[in-house]
């Protein structure tokens, strides 16, 4: 195998088959089998998506000030509270007479029934014509009332979830450091060489056949840059199964509407963050308004909160915490400069995502919220990387987000800090968008995820972090196993620049 100093024990191949399956192969002791803690069954029969989002108008209208002062701190464009307020009186006054019309027609067709028994044909006549206007009259009004609905939900669906109390206002700048974790490196090269220039003297990237096979920002990873990829999606996932976590395989293609939930829907509209899924079983099949329309993932939180929509959840089965390992889709438009170098920016990456459902109980969703802060903490500990954690402010929040802390490991070769990782608290906005609650009231849950590992970016962060003046890199301890190596080196000799 090539970018080895020496090999510990088995093959690489072999050991990283064996971790890919550890989990499931490993015995239960008797002492375990025997506290084991069960949990409920949970019925999710429901078939389809909700038609439309469970919003809250009249707590919107009655909250307009506060919701528009909450829009224009984050920066989001084209949301007008007053206008949603007028459209929902507009909408309620039209449907309360649309409802009174179709009431006559009801009450005509039972006075008809009464006039018809005792035969009074007069009478019968004169209530056939106002029951006739009735039915024009709702018909007229039916398309009015319709347009006004539609209207309203797509201006309130666009207002932002509200943003906790605390977070910063304004711009990436206005990130507060939360905390700081691990060591700066220091045992480095000066300068110290990027991770393109480290992973093409180790040969475990080539991104000019990915370019060639697909496009700019695609790539391929080989050798050992294939078993890293491997060996930290596996350490992520038995981290957070370790953290209670039940491991879940994902769709990666999901429909237009689902996304649309979860918030993943771009500030500028003239920008896209999915790509498109052709099907030929939905008319108009890349149609944005078409909610059968499919796109692949941004990240598998979007499969994860879909999966129990329309569900109603059992009290006793939250927090219902979930782990899975899927590829992520972003078009990325409008990115520039270094970021767009190597692996830091792509459009297709492979992630391990964190995703919570939780009692609205602030206690029990704070409870997961740290679940999930702890996975985080615990894979950059054991991937030995300087980290720091961030309280990102507004206008860095996505729409469905309350609030969001983020993590970036500084990154030597780059000159900069680059994030790993992510976490939001989204509150209910996802969870009135697909329909999830829980017993006993009914209520929605709450909706919390988190990136375990966005695999790209820590191989950039390890890369760089991790490399030796003479162009080596020194893998970290808990992955060693994994890739078979302790240090991963050039097979085509020593570095160019020594």
């Amino acid at each position: 195998m090539h970018s080895i100093l020496r090999r510990r024990g088995p093959s690489a191949a072999a050991l990283a088959m064996r971790a890919g399956v550890r989990l499931a192969i490993r015995p239960a002791s008797t002492a375990a089998t025997a506290q084991r803690e069960y949990r409920p069954r949970i019925t999710n029969s429901a078939t389809s998506l909700p038609t439309r989002p469970a919003l809250d108008f009249k707590a919107m209208v009655a909250n307009a000030a506060a919701l528009q002062r909450n829009a224009d701190e984050r920066a989001v464009p084209g949301i007008d509270l007053a206008r949603v307020a007028s459209l929902y009186e507009q909408w309620g006054k039209a449907k309360h007479r649309l409802q009174t019309l179709q009431q006559r027609q009801n009450t005509v067709a039972a006075e008809m029934k009464v006039l018809a028994k005792k035969g009074d044909k007069q009478a019968m006549a004169a209530l056939r014509d106002a029951g006739a206007q009735a039915k024009a009259d709702a018909k007229a009004l039916a398309p009015e009332v319709a347009a006004l609905e539609d209207a309203l939900y797509a201006e309130a669906g666009a207002v932002p979830n509200l943003t906790t109390p605390g977070t910063p206002i304004g711009d990436e700048s206005k990130a507060e450091i939360v905390e700081v974790l691990g060591t700066m490196p220091t045992a480095l090269p000066s300068p110290p060489r990027d991770h393109v220039e480290l992973a093409t003297n180790l040969d475990l990237l080539d991104l000019p056949a990915g370019a060639k096979v697909t496009g700019h920002a695609f790539y391929y990873l080989k050798n050992a840059g294939a078993l890293l990829e491997l060996a930290i999606a596996s350490l992520a996932t038995r981290i957070a199964v370790r953290h209670g976590f039940t491991p879940v395989s994902a769709p990666d293609v999901v429909r237009t509407s689902v996304s649309a939930a979860c918030g993943f829907q771009p500030r500028d509209a003239r920008q896209t963050q999915n790509y498109s899924v052709v099907h030929h079983d939905v008319a108009n099949p890349t149609s944005a308004e078409n909610p059968n329309s499919l796109v692949l993932a941004a990240t598998a939180e979007i499969p994860l909160a879909g999966m129990y929509a329309n569900a109603t959840l059992p009290a006793t089965a939250l927090p219902l915490r979930m782990v899975a390992f899927g590829r992520a889709f972003r078009a990325e438009s409008g990115a520039r400069g270094a970021d767009t170098r190597g692996l830091y920016r792509v459009h297709q990456f492979s992630k391990v995502e964190l995703f919570a459902l939780a009692s609205p109980d602030p206690a029990a969703a704070d409870a997961a919220w740290q679940s999930i802060l702890a996975v985080q903490r615990e894979l950059v500990s054991a991937l030995e990387l300087h980290v720091r954690v961030l309280r990102m402010p507004t206008q860095e929040l996505g729409a469905a987000a309350a609030h969001k802390i983020d993590m970036e490991a500084w990154m030597p070769g780059r000159g900069a800090w680059g994030e790993i990782s992510s976490a939001s608290n989204c509150t209910d906005y996802q969870s009135r968008r697909l329909g999830i609650r829980c017993e006993p009231k009914r209520e929605f849950v709450h909706t919390l995820n988190g990136t375990a590992a966005a695999i790209p970016r820590l191989i950039v962060a390890i890369l760089e972090q991790h490399q030796m003046p003479d162009g080596r890199v020194k893998v970290p301890k808990a992955l060693q196993e994994f890739v078979g190596v302790e240090v991963l080196e050039s097979p085509f000799g020593p570095h160019e620049s020594e």
